[in-house]
């Protein structure tokens, strides 16, 4: 399981199961309201003020998600890339 945090300064921060920071990544949109996480697509909807965008969130484990809990609870093997955003 992977938790999602927007900060005000426009980064979308990475959190896995044990609450531990395993990353952060920068999106180039102002003021998010709104989010959706399509998990079977990986893909991240965002409303803001300045529309709907839609990113392709890459999530790269070296585990199992399962077993990414066990083996690597502080996510040092876990790495994420954000996609460019797309206007809808």
């Amino acid at each position: 399981m992977l938790y999602l945090v927007f900060s005000t300064d426009f980064k979308l921060h990475l959190f896995n199961e044990h609450l531990l920071h395993v990353g952060w990544l920068p999106l180039n949109i102002r003021l998010i309201t709104s989010a959706y996480f399509h998990e079977s697509k990986s893909t991240l909807i965002t409303a803001g003020i300045e529309g709907v965008f839609m990113f392709k969130l890459n999530l790269k484990e070296k585990y199992d998600p399962k077993q990414g809990i066990m083996l690597d609870p502080e996510g040092k093997f876990f790495n994420a890339e954000l996609g460019p955003k797309e206007k809808l």
